[in-house]
């Protein structure tokens, strides 16, 4: 993420003349060119048309379509590529199977969510701890709607069935170890972490079902959620 970029200072090295040579040329080079597009084909940096991911853009949104609408057990390439218009083998000429697809779908979302809940713990207040890691949270989640919605719900009887489990099981470990060491003794348990964070993910994906309307309104409703949690844990401690 950018705010950690920090870390990687003391990696920066002075780059040979020649190097910068090379990278003006190919500038130049690109410069004369003027395509609207840049990507790799077989290990190749190449130009290419503005609509050159128009086909492959056009099969994995009508597969995550297909997906959020039937399930992953009831779709098939076949059904996707009716969705998408288009021929089986069109989708077979990119996609070995409806599992490499769902790979593809979701392998995106779950590196941004990992990346957050990996990420240390912001130094503060217990507040200002939930205000950060619920925005970096609803941030990603919103990013990878569809994708986090067919984790939550669609992907029975694939590798992925347990991930919601095991996620919720990280954000009570984070909790248990960062945010109840804030509150007092009796309210350090681990069955407590445990329901904030069943509740947190569950409450995070009914969100994502209702159609926020933008990160913002679901970051004030997950804020709001986890310091009414905190208040009640605080009244009932000095209680």
């Amino acid at each position: 993420m950018p705010e950690e970029w920090h870390r990687y200072l003391s990696l920066q090295e002075i780059l040979p003349s020649g190097f910068c040579s090379d990278c003006l040329t190919l500038w130049q080079t690109l410069q004369n060119e003027n395509a609207p597009l840049r990507t790799v084909l077989n290990g190749q940096p190449v130009s290419v048309p503005e609509n050159f991911y128009d086909n492959f853009l056009l099969r994995e949104l009508a597969a995550e379509e297909e997906i959020l609408q039937t399930g992953y057990r009831s779709c098939s390439i076949r059904s996707i590529a009716a969705r998408a218009g288009i021929s089986p083998g069109n989708i077979y000429a990119y996609f070995s199977g409806k599992e490499e697809i769902l790979d593809c779908i979701l392998r995106p979302a779950l590196g941004g969510i990992h990346g957050v809940m990996e990420s240390p713990f912001p130094e503060g207040s217990p507040g200002e701890m939930v205000r950060q890691v619920t925005g970096r949270l609803a941030e990603v989640f919103l990013r990878y709607k569809r994708p986090c919605l067919i984790l939550a719900a669609r992907v029975e009887g694939t590798p992925y069935e347990p991930v919601k489990e095991q996620l919720g099981r990280e954000i009570a470990a984070r909790a248990y170890k960062e945010l109840l060491p804030h509150f007092p003794q009796a309210s350090r348990t681990r069955l407590l972490a445990e329901m904030m964070g069943d509740a947190f993910l569950y409450g995070m994906l009914r969100l994502l079902k209702q159609e926020p309307e933008d990160e913002g309104q679901m970051r004030r409703a997950l804020e709001s959620f986890l310091e009414l949690m905190c208040g009640i844990l605080r009244q009932d401690a000095a209680g």
